[in-house]
């Protein structure tokens, strides 16, 4: 008589009640969790936690230092990127005591046969 339009599967969980007396809402998402899970569910567990160590700011001095590092590193590195970027400063970046030197050569021997029909070449020396 009834019985069987009643729903067997709901899940009833107990109200619970902290120390202070104030209700445990993270009753519901602790539910088919292990008691050793960490569950974070008040919106406090995402402050950091300081553990009664004061952050205070760095003196004038420190942040002096730190700028003029910060601004010599990406000066070395703006640098090294401008000067690789120079079309005839690219043999000098890689090494090489002197810019290479471009000679015209004109082989002795003209015609279609010959050197795929160019009549002149430009050699890097």
């Amino acid at each position: 008589m009834g019985l069987e339009d009643r729903d067997t599967n709901t899940k009833v969980i107990a109200m619970q009640v902290d120390s202070h007396g104030k209700v445990k809402y993270d009753a519901l998402v602790r539910q088919g969790h292990g008691k050793d899970r960490i569950i974070y569910s008040k919106p406090t567990d995402l402050l950091p936690k300081t553990d009664g160590v004061e952050l205070e700011k760095p003196d004038e001095e420190a942040v002096k230092k730190t700028t003029e590092d910060t601004r010599n590193a990406l000066e070395k590195l703006i640098n090294a990127k401008i000067s690789a970027a120079l079309p005839n400063k690219v043999a000098i970046a890689n090494g090489q005591k002197e810019p290479p030197k471009y000679v015209r050569y004109t082989p002795s021997q003209q015609g279609v046969a010959y050197n795929s029909g160019a009549k002149q070449r430009i050699i890097r020396w």
